[in-house]
């Protein structure tokens, strides 16, 4: 009967994952649309023509923006391909599709459509933007003192940023809660305790549904603590995860109105 119990609770669970992400998907993210402007006029004058990386690192100047950019060409080649090549890097597979395919996409008018505005983000969904540039930010400074590719880092650590900011924006009142909660519990206990699923589950469904869960590898959204060192590629994968844990460790101490005291973000940060 326990058994039986069990199995029908993680169907259950998986439906409600399953729905949320299409849910997600339709609502999605506010892109910046002055920057998009700026980008289509500059592809219209040739100013990215011969510099791709000129191109992404303006892209990469929003998250929306570099986020939708990265939905469409998964679903492009997914759609062409039947699947997408094994890059853990989302910017390597933008340098991979090449300039004319950004560039169709960038120009399309429908493209980075969504349900929200930047104009009219709460309190809670700022601070949630806030978070994520300044733990991504760190990573890359990081990355760069260590002579490591900064590129690699930001990827990483804007993916794991992806499920917490997918609900601050599709489920806003879910959010206010876990944070209003977070004296005696986690953000993500928080949010599990009221949709069922973690922020992390939400994020690995959304990239499997582009099509890009195997080339992404969900041990970058996990713990460092449980990636192994048996070799020379999960010991640098390790690094890269513990760098994002204590950019998103530094991110949690510049809110202290949000984060209560007892998490003490700064020590946990040094140490």
């Amino acid at each position: 009967m326990g058994l039986v119990q069990s199995d029908t609770s993680h169907s259950v669970n998986s439906r409600r994952l399953l729905r949320a992400s299409q849910y997600v998907q339709k609502q999605w993210l506010p892109v910046n649309r002055d920057l998009l402007k700026k980008i289509q006029i500059g592809l219209d004058d040739g100013v990215y023509e011969l510099d791709l990386s000129f191109l992404i690192d303006d892209i990469k100047l929003d998250h929306g923006l570099f986020l939708s950019c990265l939905r469409e060409l998964s679903r492009q080649l997914k759609h062409e391909q039947g699947r997408l090549p094994d890059f853990v890097d989302p910017i390597k597979l933008m340098h991979f599709t090449g300039y004319e395919r950004l560039k169709l996409i960038l120009k399309n008018p429908q493209f980075g459509y969504s349900q929200h505005s930047l104009a009219e983000m709460t309190r809670e969904q700022s601070v949630r933007i806030k978070e994520s540039l300044i733990s991504i930010s760190a990573v890359e400074a990081m990355l760069r003192e260590r002579k490591r590719d900064p590129e690699n880092g930001y990827s990483v650590a804007l993916l794991r940023q992806l499920g917490l900011t997918l609900v601050a924006w599709n489920y806003p009142t879910v959010y206010q809660r876990a944070l209003g909660a977070s004296e005696t519990q986690t953000i993500e206990d928080g949010i599990i305790d009221q949709l069922g699923f973690s922020p992390q589950s939400l994020a690995l469904q959304v990239l499997y549904d582009w099509g890009i869960c195997d080339s992404i590898k969900t041990d970058v959204l996990g713990s460092s603590q449980n990636l192994g060192q048996d070799s020379p590629e999960l010991q640098s994968l390790r690094e890269l995860v513990h760098f994002c844990e204590v950019g998103e460790t530094l991110a949690r101490a510049c809110h202290p109105e949000v984060h209560p005291p007892r998490i003490k973000p700064w020590v946990q940060a040094k140490e």
